[in-house]
């Protein structure tokens, strides 16, 4: 797998502050209340991939006609919090290997400071072969009592729209259950990053006070439009002051079949 820069971008007018507010509403609607909510989530630099200047980049992220695309994983690395209305920089390189993709962003204020990075996993399949990914159930002996539990709220169809205007994501699995059928589905489905971006407001329900550093999340079975989500919150590995300083999530479908696994460092 060869790995090719793509040109820097620069943004102008940067990072929309109505944009993360929006997404912050949208994801605190799905993961319930929450008394001490992120006021600017994790995944909020990926909305940068629906501005025009990165219109490019963000054709490289769709398949091919008559293709589906597997969302394999999504990874931030977070190292300062992305201000708004000022000029960045998105510098990315992309890695292509028969069916699979894999592009690395990294971001920068005009300065040249680091913000944080994100990596996209991605692999086309035809309709035949997303029929294939079923995941696998969540067994109990993962559960020695130290995970907490939480529901969501269903992913609506007017949430998921929510988040598809503010992604700019025109991918029609996400509209339609007849174009989800023809990729390879049982009907529209909820995005990855949609339920990735619920991900840490569970932990803040779960364990107020911490602030997420990193995120990796494996992406495993397909979720519909409509469905709750359990997620489970392990705490890893404590700091010095007894608190998690790393976090695994499940999430669970209410069939027991899991969605995703997340690792999360605070």
């Amino acid at each position: 797998m060869v790995e090719r820069p793509l040109p820097a971008i620069c943004i102008e007018d940067g990072l929309s502050a109505t944009v993360v507010q929006k997404l912050t509403e949208c994801l605190s609607s799905v993961a319930g209340p929450v008394t001490s909510a992120p006021d600017h989530p994790v995944i909020a630099p990926a909305m940068l991939l629906g501005h025009p200047a990165l219109s490019e980049i963000a054709r490289m992220m769709r398949p091919e006609q008559d293709m589906s695309l597997v969302h394999e994983s999504q990874s931030f690395t977070r190292t300062g919090t992305v201000p708004s209305k000022i000029p960045l920089t998105v510098s990315a390189t992309i890695k292509e290997s028969g069916a699979s993709k894999v592009l690395n962003f990294s971001l920068q204020e005009e300065n040249g400071a680091a913000l944080g990075s994100m990596q996209t996993r991605l692999r086309t399949v035809t309709a035949a072969e997303m029929v294939r990914f079923k995941g696998s159930a969540f067994p109990d002996h993962m559960d020695k009592g130290d995970v907490i539990w939480l529901w969501s709220d269903p992913f609506s169809k007017s949430t998921v729209q929510a988040y598809l205007t503010l992604a700019c994501d025109p991918n029609p699995i996400h509209r339609s259950d007849e174009q989800a059928k023809l990729a390879g589905l049982p009907g529209a489905v909820v995005p990855g990053m949609l339920f990735a971006g619920v991900a840490e407001f569970m932990l803040a329900r779960a364990l107020p006070g911490g602030a997420v550093k990193s995120m990796k999340m494996r992406f495993m079975a397909p979720v519909l439009i409509g469905e709750a989500l359990q997620y489970g919150v392990l705490p890893r590995k404590t700091g010095n002051d007894g608190r998690p300083k790393t976090v695994r999530i499940f999430v669970v479908r209410s069939d027991k079949m899991i969605a995703a696994i997340a690792d999360l460092d605070l």
